[in-house]
């Protein structure tokens, strides 16, 4: 800006002392019209090449008022105004360690699981199952599908369907095979099998369920072995 401001001061001077070289060259010229008519052609020529300076003299001064008026338009004229210039910078957002949403559908998730355990309880098989089906269908990675595949194919073993628990009895196995129904799942799908008639399936699953589970209650061992010797497994 300063900068600016003193080629602009120099070339007013300039200007002005090329007008003062004008006029002096005009009354030379007069003079020379009375006195000497000889060098008359000489002070014209020379008249013109500073009014050719002159000219390109208000030209460069006409740009550099724009130049210095915009500049001054364009930077703030005090550190307030910088600092009003500045844009605040956005509130960060604080992260939970989980959504809202999340947590709600946690719940939701827990309340529609024990309101289809709570109808199977009260021996409302159907309605249990249809409760379990839909939960399964909302919640697909939920921590509970294991468990609601296997009340699910318990409804089915009530009702002595026995290919659809068999089905739903594998699908908790696969979807949780270390969960806490994990050792029943099998149990209860031998026990299905054995009643679709394939024995050797059957004992295959009690087979696996000794193998995988050798610490489980002796309550299940117990039915295990009484199946066993049912089926006459060898």
């Amino acid at each position: 800006m300063q900068k600016l401001l003193a080629v602009f001061i120099t070339l007013v001077g300039l200007s002005a002392n090329a007008g003062q070289q004008i006029k002096s060259k005009n009354l030379d010229s007069n003079y020379a019209v009375l006195h000497d008519s000889e060098q008359i052609d000489s002070m014209q020529k020379e008249i013109q090449s500073l009014n050719a300076r002159l000219e390109r003299m208000q030209r460069q001064i006409a740009e550099m008022q724009r130049l210095v008026i915009g500049e001054a338009e364009q930077k703030p004229q005090s550190e307030d105004e910088m600092v009003e210039a500045k844009p605040e910078p956005e509130p960060k957002e604080e992260k939970s360690a989980e959504p809202p949403e999340k947590k709600v559908a946690k719940g939701a998730e827990k309340q529609q699981y024990d309101m289809a355990l709570l109808a199977l309880k009260e021996n409302d098989v159907k309605g249990a199952a249809q409760k379990f089906e839909e939960f399964i269908e909302a919640n697909p990675k939920s921590a509970l599908l294991g468990n609601a595949y296997f009340w699910f194919g318990e409804t089915y073993y009530r009702q002595k369907i026995y290919d659809k628990s068999a089905l739903q009895f594998l699908k908790s196995y696969k979807a949780s095979n270390k969960g806490g129904k994990a050792s029943d799942s099998l149990f209860k799908l031998a026990q299905s099998l054995a009643h679709l008639g394939k024995d050797v399936d059957s004992c295959s699953m009690l087979k696996k369920l000794d193998k995988e589970f050798p610490k489980r209650t002796e309550i299940s061992k117990k039915k295990t072995e009484a199946l066993r010797s049912q089926l006459k497994c060898k």
